[in-house]
């Protein structure tokens, strides 16, 4: 299988389980923004 084909397997899995990473991307993003400083 290809990259496209595993994300759309992630995906599906994601949506069946009611999951969003969204909010742990924010924070993964915010913890790197404030190790910079």
């Amino acid at each position: 299988d290809g990259w496209e084909a595993r994300a759309q397997h992630i995906h599906r899995e994601f949506v069946a389980r009611n999951l969003s990473p969204g909010g742990s991307a924010d924070l993964l993003g915010v913890t790197l923004f404030l190790d910079a400083l």
